[in-house]
């Protein structure tokens, strides 16, 4: 059993505490501190999501506090590889992290880490005010989550670009775990041309804290259908509809590079492609959290369409008594009919609360 375990920093890796032990403890070999760690030669280092946690837990005093599943949720990037997969999905992964004698290999592969379009990035990387912060305050440095999330280039607290570590992961041995120190994250890392062009920025920075809110507080867990749905609705709701079903393909290519241009160059992982004709369909699959949050930073950017309702312009305020969002304004779905020589609404939100009721002025009873 171990009799030390470094204090785990808000935010950090867990990667980032095991190389931080292997430091404080002065082991150099990695099969001893596998040994130490895990009772088991064997274990991967997994930086971004790291298998055996249980085993690692198993292996601190119960005066720690610390559980399997509390490491994986807040200390990988589980939580956003997940924030877009069914709720059956998501108890899997955290399950198989979690447990005593697992394989992180299977989670990748499922959640389309391996083939996927969209990768992890293949350094590590830091920021340099969070690095004099973290000296000035812990006296040594250490790799955050949000700063190794895709897609995310700028710091989502202090939006500085983001620089690469030495670290070169391809280069790292599969047992090691690698800690940030004043080599690997030099102070004089030169900035990226983009730096003093706002527009790039801006986007860079809407990214980033998208993405670092993700992390912290996913969503609640739907069918992949559901995901689809709400776009769909959403688009339509801002004027993207061609007829009453079918998203205006073109028209949403030529909105989304109106908005992302400035960043099409320095960050692929935006540019348009058939993702973005799919995502504006019935999902069949899941994609990943950076296009969702293209899209949603898409939709927020468009003014709803004029629209004829007694009701006024949407989204409409839901009222479902068990959601957290009760009373926002979230309902982009609303149908008219005629009942009785009065006209009703029938309001339907993507969490499923429905409801209809007649217009104000015509309000005698809500159905």
């Amino acid at each position: 059993m171990l009799s030390y375990f470094p204090e785990v920093y808000p935010g950090e890796l867990l990667y980032s505490v095991l190389g931080r032990l292997t430091c404080h403890s002065g082991i150099l070999s990695p099969k001893l501190m596998l040994d130490d760690v895990f009772n088991n030669r064997n274990v991967r280092a997994g930086v971004f999501l790291q298998p055996n946690v249980g085993r690692l837990v198993a292996n601190l005093p119960p005066s720690f506090g610390l559980t399997a599943q509390q490491l994986v949720r807040e200390n990988t990037l589980l939580p956003y590889l997940t924030a877009y997969q069914p709720d059956k999905t998501r108890k899997w992964a955290l399950d198989l992290l979690s447990a005593d004698n697992s394989n992180a290999g299977g989670v990748h592969a499922r959640l389309g880490l391996v083939a996927g379009n969209v990768r992890l990035p293949s350094a590590l990387r830091y920021c340099l005010r969070c690095r004099t912060e973290m000296l000035q305050e812990r006296g040594e440095l250490y790799w955050r989550c949000d700063h190794q999330l895709p897609g995310v280039l700028v710091c989502p607290k202090h939006c500085a670009p983001l620089a690469p570590s030495k670290i070169d992961l391809a280069q790292v041995g599969l047992n090691e775990f690698v800690f940030s120190n004043e080599d690997n994250c030099p102070p004089d890392t030169a900035l990226p041309g983009w730096v003093d062009q706002p527009e790039v920025v801006k986007l860079l920075r809407e990214i980033a804290e998208a993405s670092a809110d993700l992390l912290a507080q996913p969503p609640a867990a739907r069918p992949l259908a559901a995901w689809g749905h709400e776009i769909t609705l959403a688009l339509k709701a801002r004027g993207m509809a061609r007829g009453n079903a079918k998203i205006d393909q073109l028209a949403l290519r030529d909105a989304y590079v109106a908005l992302f241009h400035p960043i099409l160059d320095i960050l692929p992982d935006a540019r348009p492609g058939d993702w973005l004709e799919a995502i504006a369909r019935k999902h069949r699959k899941a994609f990943a959290p950076l296009r969702h949050i293209l899209i949603r930073l898409l939709i927020e950017s468009l003014p709803l369409a004029d629209v004829t309702s007694p009701f006024g312009t949407g989204p409409w305020p839901c009222r479902n008594p068990l959601a957290k969002h009760r009373g926002q304004p979230v309902i982009t779905d609303c149908k008219l009919h005629l009942e009785g020589g009065k006209t009703i609404g029938v309001f339907r939100c993507s969490c499923g609360y429905a409801f209809c009721t007649a217009p104000e002025a015509d309000r005698k009873s809500v159905v």
